[in-house]
């Protein structure tokens, strides 16, 4: 089995509804986010998967959610 694994983080803000308390109030998180690919088999060039477009993809779909507000 063969794994590549990336991991990226974005920072976003939220606030718990009808909570009592100080996390009801708007606040921030880091997320930290890995994603893991495997693959039983390697390519024609000998790559389970091209961890450049992988870091990529993820900053793609990570950039949707840095400094937003989750709610």
């Amino acid at each position: 089995m063969y794994e590549i694994c990336v991991e990226q983080h974005f920072d976003a803000a939220h606030f718990l509804r009808g909570y009592r308390g100080k996390c009801e109030a708007l606040h921030g998180h880091r997320f930290r986010v890995v994603v893991r690919v495997e693959s039983s088999v390697l390519n024609a060039i000998g790559i389970a998967y091209d961890f450049t477009e992988l870091k990529q993809h993820l900053g793609d779909i990570l950039t949707k959610f840095d400094h937003t507000c989750l709610n």
